[in-house]
């Protein structure tokens, strides 16, 4: 077995050229796992790896020599260009630019970079890496439907992956008014894909949803309920109601704003098919509940860093109005600046 010595430190991300991840898609699911593996140890110009064989091995749950063959399957390929022999091999990720000239004998336009994080291919600590686990199932566009959605996610603006490609509806009604608010009541939909959409695709009998469904029971998608203004395209996401976790600031909302309007509702006739409900001020009469899709393993950008600041500073005060409401208090109305975000 190959010694590879320490692995080189790495960041929080690493890239990988869409239309490259496709083609090694198409070379088969252990050769696309290794890919990933070997990507997410290239450098600052995402070509040059120190990773080889071992490191397949190790974060894929791959025997090292099916780890072999599947590098060297990428190799045949053109995808990626052995520079090193020996003990510590080192390899080069080819570009895009360099592999359409070979494949066509054109040169095309510039990278479409996939972002991904490094725990997509390490994990948790502790935990079976992403990519092994999906690697499991055996279905390689389950594989790519994973890596395709992170170019979907849009999280200051939807909260997830775009709601214009994959949501969930809600069906909704005006349960009860009390003073400045109104109790909306929600009740579960279909699950929803943009008729035009990138992740239409059909393969060996599977829909998009069946793998979808593999991605979320292996914990790397969760679907989160969302409070938008309205389900108009023009609309903006207010908070969440639900969270990745029992214990997260959504689903701490989403609670709060269940034990609002129960206070709100003390003497109203329950709605038993119209749950979660949720409180809102009277003006926000075309409010909406809208399933969002989103990705566990996220890279630890500025942007996914500004998300999480606006989205625990906007969640904390909604929190805050729905713990009055519940208690009887007044609370203060949400300011435009830290509402909607």
């Amino acid at each position: 077995m190959a010694n590879e010595g320490k692995v080189p430190k790495r960041g929080e991300f690493f890239a990988v050229d869409k239309r490259c991840w496709h083609a090694a898609i198409e070379v088969g699911l252990n050769p696309a796992v290794a890919y990933l593996v070997l990507a997410s140890f290239s450098g600052r110009n995402q070509k040059s790896t120190a990773a080889s064989s071992e490191a397949v091995r190790k974060h894929a749950a791959i025997s090292w020599q099916r780890a072999k063959l599947a590098i060297a399957s990428l190799i045949s390929a053109g995808l990626l260009i052995q520079t090193k022999g020996g003990s510590k091999p080192r390899y080069t990720i080819v570009p895009w630019k360099e592999f359409a000239k070979l494949r066509t004998g054109h040169k095309l336009a510039a990278p479409e970079w996939l972002w991904l994080p490094n725990s997509l291919v390490c994990g948790a600590a502790g935990e079976v890496p992403p990519v092994a686990r999906v690697r499991q199932t055996q279905d390689k566009m389950t594989l790519r439907l994973l890596v395709d959605l992170y170019e979907e996610q849009n999280l200051v603006e939807d909260g997830g992956i775009s709601r214009r490609l994959l949501w969930q509806v809600y069906r909704r009604k005006k349960l009860w008014e009390r003073g400045r608010y109104v109790v909306w009541g929600f009740s579960a939909g279909e699950l929803t894909t943009a008729r035009d959409g990138v992740l239409l695709y059909k393969t060996h009998g599977k829909e998009i949803w069946e793998r979808l469904d593999q991605l979320v029971s292996l914990g790397l998608v969760t679907w989160i309920q969302m409070v938008w203004e309205s389900d108009s395209a023009e609309a903006e996401p207010m908070f969440p109601i639900s969270g990745e976790r029992e214990d997260d600031l959504g689903a701490q909302i989403g609670l709060a704003a269940y034990e609002a309007s129960e206070a709100l509702m003390a003497d109203a006739e329950w709605e038993p098919n119209y749950h979660p409900m949720v409180p809102l001020p009277k003006h926000l009469g075309n409010v909406q509940l809208i399933g969002i899709a989103r990705l566990r393993y996220r890279p630890k950008t500025k942007l996914t860093g500004a998300w999480h600041a606006q989205h625990e500073q906007n969640g904390a005060r909604w929190l805050e109005i729905y713990e009055a409401l519940s208690e009887g208090r007044r609370p203060g109305m949400p300011t435009q600046a830290d509402a909607y975000v």
